[in-house]
């Protein structure tokens, strides 16, 4: 997997990094240890900021990257109340874009 770059989207970054480990079968213990090279720039900072028992702990470094972001249930909410449905979008796609959004913020 490459390396995180600045301007990419974290939360696609970890989906697929997460994605990858279930595939690969990693344990969970070990997906700190995995992420941590392939952080950059903004999502090393927050690991670097980190307790260092806390970062071993994947959930705690994906909580801290994600507030690092400024990603929260309250930007899920915002986006899930403001969202509009973009030209040539289908009914389906509309559904599980809000479904997921949704997941997101609850």
């Amino acid at each position: 997997m490459a390396s995180f770059q600045q301007g990419e989207d974290i939360e696609n970054y970890l989906r697929r990094f997460e994605c990858l480990a279930r595939t690969w079968k990693w344990p969970e213990e070990e997906w700190s240890y995995r992420l941590v090279p392939l952080l950059t720039g903004q999502a090393l900072e927050a690991y670097l900021a980190m307790d260092e028992e806390r970062a071993e702990v994947y959930t705690d470094l994906k909580e801290a990257l994600l507030e690092k972001f400024n990603i929260s249930p309250e930007t899920y909410r915002q986006c899930f109340r403001s969202t509009t449905v973009p030209a040539g979008e289908s009914p389906t796609e509309t559904y599980n874009r809000l479904k997921n959004l949704y997941k997101r913020w609850a």
